[in-house]
This record gives structure tokens, sequence and C-alpha cells, in this order.
């Protein structure tokens, strides 16, 4: 599904432009200490919009995936200054672990279709709002598990979701 089309293109992005450059430069400003590279992930983010525009599906929330968006071009950005040691590792997490997400409610008929570790992970990270730390205590697996447990979960999530809506 289109975000829009071409011929409104500059109308369009100039409407989301007005919606989201406040939140979305305040976001960068918290993350960085830079007003300079705060900017230049602001713009990466709005030129990353455009050109996923044609991948937006709007039958889910708009902001999540703006800010989904904004998050890897923060981690390209915080990649890209190569900042040694494990402290760039553990920013990026709090990076993650901060990102404003609106999670719609998960119907049970849907969370019922998931394997029970996606399940479990799902259900923690947004019902329970638990951390990847919490859930990876939790659950004695690794961070990087419960992530794509909880990735795998949602997209499997969409698809289920998506083809009760068609």
């Amino acid at each position: 599904m289109v975000l829009y089309k071409k011929e409104d293109s500059a109308e369009a992005f100039g409407e989301l432009y007005g919606r989201y450059a406040e939140r979305l430069m305040g976001y960068f400003m918290k993350k960085m200490q830079q007003r300079q590279d705060a900017q230049v992930v602001f713009q990466e983010t709005f030129l990353k919009m455009h050109a996923a525009r044609g991948h937006y599906n709007p039958k889910f929330p708009f902001a999540p995936w703006l800010f989904t968006i904004a998050y890897h071009a923060l981690v390209d950005f915080k990649r890209r200054q190569q900042i040694p040691g494990p402290s760039s590792a553990v920013a990026l997490d709090l990076v993650a672990e901060s990102l404003p997400v609106e999670v719609p409610e998960i119907p049970e008929h849907a969370l019922a279709q998931l394997s029970n570790d996606q399940r479990t992970a799902v259900s923690m990270r947004f019902l329970d709002e638990k951390t990847f730390s919490e859930i990876s205590k939790s659950l004695g697996r690794s961070q990087g598990d419960v992530r794509q447990l909880v990735s795998r979960g949602l997209r499997r999530l969409r698809k289920i979701l998506g083809g009760a809506a068609s």
C-alpha cells in the first residue's frame, strides 16, 4: 500500500512533516549530544520514510512505523560514528527500550495462533510492558533470542490480522 501518490506527494509529505517533525526532533535531541547530529538523523528519517512510502500499510498506525524508521536511522548513525567498547551496545539498547511504541490491543484469537514462545515473548513485551532484558531473564534466553521471538511473533500477527481484515 502506498503512503501517498506521486501526484500529491509534496502536499502529503508536508502534512506528515508538520504533524511529526517536532516529536521526532524532540526524540533525537533526547538521544543525542549534538544538535547537529540530531538534525542529520532527523533529515535521514524523513528521507527514508519518503523512500519507503510504498511499504507502509495503512491498516496499521503510522506513528510506530515512522518511529521504527527513526530508530533505525539513529542506530545507523551511531554505527557510522563507530563508538568503541561495550558502552555503545548499551546505548543502543537504551534507545530501543525508550522507543515510543503505540501498540493496539492484540486480539486473543491472533495470539493463540503464535507458538508458545512467541506468544509469551510478545505478551510480556507489549501486554506486560517488560523490557527485553526483563523478558530475557524471565525466560532464561539471550536478549537476541527474545528480540527474534518478538519480531517473528509480530510478523506472524500482521499476517494473521491482515488476512482477517481482507
